[in-house]
């Protein structure tokens, strides 16, 4: 969580994905920083913090998988030293 001015402007959130290849691997589940302070820094700043808790905890990789028309998040990331690894579909079934 990054908090400014009294209020919070951001925050993250990442679990552990099991994987059998690349050892502790963390999946960040949710990243948001408000529209009104993006921009100035604040996202690189609290996501190099939750990288270093991460790496601290003994996470070797950190995978992520924003939607396909979120290409500011796209930049966002690439910014952040990530790349893209592969595209892919999701399939969904009701089960009732």
């Amino acid at each position: 969580m990054l908090e400014l001015g009294g209020g919070v402007i951001g925050y993250g959130h990442a679990a552990e994905k099991p994987s059998l290849w690349q050892g502790r691997v963390a999946e960040l589940q949710t990243f948001a920083i408000e529209k009104a302070w993006q921009g100035g820094g604040h996202g690189a700043r609290l996501f190099a913090a939750l990288e270093g808790e991460l790496g601290a905890a003994g996470f070797e990789y950190i995978k992520l998988g924003p939607r396909s028309e979120r290409e500011g998040a796209h930049r966002f990331y690439e910014a952040q030293g990530y790349s893209r690894e592969k595209l892919s579909v999701r399939f969904t079934k009701r089960l009732s």
